[in-house]
């Protein structure tokens, strides 16, 4: 008995160990096989940091664990995450796998997943990624087919977000819970789902149907997979407070087409239920909010939905004589009566009528009213709409609760008609669209938790003509900042309905704009902390579908650390480009007109490109405010005085509106009248290396430098300046690093040499000064390293050159002159030579003559 006990003791200790330590000896194994199998089935890159087997979570039963799971798109979507999740985990009945003919998977759980579908106009979507099956299977009918079946799966905390180009929907959706059970190897079976959504928001051709709701469905359905028909048995959705119930069923008699007959309607008749979808109105006490009035929703979606055609749908909403209002407000809102309907015979989307018989509600005695009748929304939207009514926004804030307002007040009254079509406006044909009246506000007040400064408009009048809409007598206050306009939009209506461009002629006119103020208007980006000294700002996402021109004039602005004054010139804002037309302005002691553009492509960085001329800026003052210079021009803080410039730069942006250095280029002109240089320590150098102190601190008058910056460094082109006696020729280069790269050529007079002996330039030469007869000397220096480091390197052979080249000219005409002299010397001694011999010889003849004569006259005759 003891035998057996420790015989079954040692197997169970086996498989105790073996449980332990093969899913951790086969984990990279594991890893490896999950990934390989999966990307050669998908056109996506699956990824995950682990993968392991575990029998003790779930024992008997085999658990299957995936950590950090992605999955990446390829081309055309190439490197969008399609899917992102914590953990992916199944557990799978062990006995099933030993039996091998029907694997059973208990439960699924993929948690906290963030998920991204994408339909471009084109219909192409970024989650077909599955690869097509281009080679058929052979047939194996010896072999069991293995059936995988699945009881139960579970998804917490998910955020997904579909966004469909080709039809204008979008639905974003944070933390959804979703689970679900049945026998789902079965052909037919029962299948119970819930379904818990935080936040939910639908969009569709730029309208929002659903801001931000919260819903919940409860849903039981019966699933023949072999007809693929889902029908409704038991359901409920509700959104806020609202509950609808639905009816009939969803097929998928073919790939490309789904076929439904579904009714719904609200099982309730509370009014109550509907002011639960104003988002204003929902809150943490809507419970306890008193209502009135009856309520009739239902509807109902028939036919077949394919890339051709939409189901046809019918939507009606009826309130009658409703009220609410909430236990810690005063006011009530009375006689709210709504008839609407919403049909489609089915078709395509352009067949929808939208039928707004009557919108009528009651706050503090005042009335509003409205009506809206809508065909063709698609092809060429046909309106014929009215408005009228006055909303004291202060009654508005004591009837319902806005939660973060601290500020609500003050008049706007509307009274306007519009009727025609809308397809015109593209391109602004105003001859199918009749539209009047007025819409004006009064001491209208806004503040709130996330504002730091309140928002004022004392009045603001809005003129509806067929041609456009005219703003007039337009005047806002935010804190100390002050805009005042008057204007004409044209495509107003249009534009509100996501048709087309809204355009505008604007006069834009201000005492005081502090634009840092504005950018930190609100308390979440006051809170940022900027990533780089000096930059106060972030980058502005310009929007789209906006052609203003505004002719501006600004007493004072403020812009990061720079108070301009004087501002006027205009400026266009199109197509996410914000561009300035001879923008002039006085700073920094001077003036300055540009002339450019700021851009915010969509999906690329931000960038900018500007012509400017600049007069009179101190130059101190420069170096202090643009962090371009300061990276560029280092030598500005060493310089005292004020310069001019013409000067073109470009460059893209981070998301803080700092460039990017590597993409910034420039090229100009500057123009310096005079600027006393102090303190720049590689002209210090060059003065103590030459022993010449008045070049350490020159004084330039009337020099005008060229520049040009490319591949992160500012290139100076050869300019010359005067130093006492002494022309100076300066050029070179210096990085942001600040590295410098400068060649300086000194013309020094000769005869200032002789006169001081200069031991340094004696030295320099290699020559005795005396040698030299040239009016001038050229004497260069080269200066490398750090500007607050820098080296001097002085050298006959590759800096004076001008000089060595005088030196030899003149040693050369000396040896030329010695040589000649020698020549001379030597010529002369041989005419010395030739003549005395010459001398000799006639001697010598004559005294042979003188001898023959005296012969014969001594013979006698």
């Amino acid at each position: 008995m003891k035998k057996k006990f420790a015989v079954v003791s040692i197997i169970l200790l086996v498989i105790i160990i073996l449980m332990m330590f093969v899913p951790m000896l086969f984990k990279d194994q594991i890893a490896e096989l999950v990934k390989k199998q999966a990307n050669k089935q998908l056109n996506a890159v699956l990824n995950f940091e682990s993968a392991g087997l575990n029998m003790f979570k779930s024992f008997p039963d085999l658990t299957l664990s995936i950590n950090n799971l992605t999955i990446v798109n390829k081309p055309p979507f190439k490197g969008d995450t399609l899917l992102s999740a914590q953990s992916f985990n199944a557990t799978i009945d062990l006995w099933s796998l030993v039996k091998g003919n029907a694997v059973r998977i208990k439960e699924v759980n993929l948690h906290k997943p963030n998920i991204k579908l994408l339909v471009l106009k084109d219909s192409t979507a970024n989650y077909n990624i599955m690869k097509p099956d281009t080679v058929k299977p052979a047939a194996a009918p010896s072999q069991k087919q293995v059936n995988v079946a699945l009881n139960y799966y579970s998804v917490d905390g998910a955020n997904i977000a579909y966004i469909d180009q080709s039809s204008g929907m979008t639905a974003i959706i944070r933390n959804l819970d979703h689970e679900g059970s049945g026998d789902l190897s079965k052909d037919k079976f029962n299948l119970k789902t819930q379904t818990k959504i935080d936040q939910l928001t639908f969009e569709y051709n730029g309208l929002t149907y659903l801001n931000k709701v919260n819903a919940y469905l409860d849903m039981q359905l019966f699933a023949d997979m072999t007809q693929k028909k889902f029908t409704l048995n038991k359901n409920e959705l509700r959104i806020n407070n609202l509950t609808v119930k639905f009816d009939g069923f969803v097929a998928r008699p073919d790939t490309s087409s789904i076929s439904m007959d579904l009714t719904f309607a609200s099982n309730r008749t509370d009014f109550k239920d509907i002011v639960s979808l104003i988002p204003a109105a929902y809150s943490e006490n809507f419970q306890d909010l008193k209502s009135s009035g009856k309520m009739i929703l239902n509807g109902s979606v028939k036919g077949v939905y394919n890339k051709a055609r939409i189901p046809s749908f019918n939507i009606k909403l009826i309130v009658q004589n409703g009220s609410f209002q909430y236990p810690k407000l005063p006011n009530t809102v009375r006689n709210v009566n709504v008839d609407l309907n919403v049909n489609n015979p089915g078709g395509t989307p352009d067949n929808t009528v939208v039928n707004l018989k009557q919108m009528h509600f009651e706050l503090g005695g005042d009335p509003f009213d409205m009506s809206l009748t809508m065909t063709t929304p698609r092809s060429n939207p046909y309106i014929d709409t009215k408005v009228k009514g006055r909303l004291n926004l202060g009654q508005l804030k004591n009837a319902l609760p806005m939660k973060g307002v601290q500020k609500l007040d003050g008049l706007v009254q509307a009274d306007f008609q519009a009727k025609g079509n809308l397809g015109g406006l593209k391109n602004k044909r105003m001859d199918n669209l009749n539209a009047s009246g007025t819409v004006q506000a009064n001491n209208v007040v806004y503040g709130s938790d996330e504002l730091t400064q309140e928002i004022k408009i004392s009045q603001a009048s809005l003129t509806l003509t067929p041609q456009a809409f005219k703003l007039n007598n337009f005047s806002m206050n935010i804190g100390q900042n002050n805009i005042n306009a008057n204007g004409g939009l044209y495509n107003m209506l249009g534009y509100l309905l996501n048709r087309g461009i809204i355009s505008g002629n604007l006069a834009l006119n201000s005492n005081y704009l502090d634009v840092n103020e504005l950018m930190k208007l609100s308390k979440a980006e006051q809170k940022k902390t900027p990533p780089q000294s000096g930059t106060k700002v972030q980058a502005v996402e310009l929007p789209e579908r906006i052609n203003f021109t505004m002719n501006s004039t600004i007493g004072k602005m403020i812009y990061d650390n720079l108070t301009l004054e004087n501002v006027k010139g205009v400026i266009v804002i199109s197509d996410r480009k914000l561009s300035m037309q001879s923008l002039q302005m006085n700073l920094l002691g001077g003036s300055l007109v540009a002339t450019g553009y700021y851009a915010t492509p969509a999906g690329v960085l931000p960038d900018m490109a500007f012509n400017l001329a600049v007069n009179n800026f101190d130059i101190g003052k420069t170096y202090e405010s643009f962090v371009s210079v300061r990276q560029f021009a280092p030598m500005a803080q060493y310089i005292h005085g004020s310069f001019g410039a013409k000067m073109n730069i470009t460059s893209s942006l981070d998301q803080t509106m700092m460039p990017i250095w590597n993409s910034f280029n420039g090229s100009g002109i500057l123009n310096l009248q005079r600027a006393e240089v102090q303190g720049f320590k590689p002209f210090e150098a060059v003065g103590s290396a030459l022993k010449i102190d008045a070049l350490k601190n020159p004084v330039l008058t009337n020099v005008n430098p060229s520049f040009q910056i490319k591949g992160g460094r500012f290139y100076v082109q050869p300019f010359t300046y005067k130093v006492f006696n002494y022309d100076v020729t300066f050029s070179g280069s210096n990085g942001m690093d600040k590295s410098i790269d400068y060649t300086m050529n000194i013309q020094i007079p000769a005869g200032e040499l002789k006169q001081q002996a200069n031991q340094a330039i004696n030295k320099l030469l290699k020559q005795d000064i005396n040698l030299v007869s040239a009016d001038k000397i050229d004497v260069k220096a080269f200066l490398k390293g750090n500007i607050n480091n820098p080296s001097v390197t002085t050298s006959a052979a590759d800096i004076v050159g001008g000089t060595a080249k005088t030196v030899q000219q003149q040693v050369q005409q000396k040896v030329q002159q010695e040589a000649q002299k020698q020549i001379e010397e030597k010529k002369a001694e041989i005419q010395k030579q030739a003549q005395q011999k010459a001398d000799t010889v006639k001697q010598q003849l004559k005294k042979k003559a003188e001898e023959k004569l005296k012969d014969i006259f001594k013979k006698k005759f």
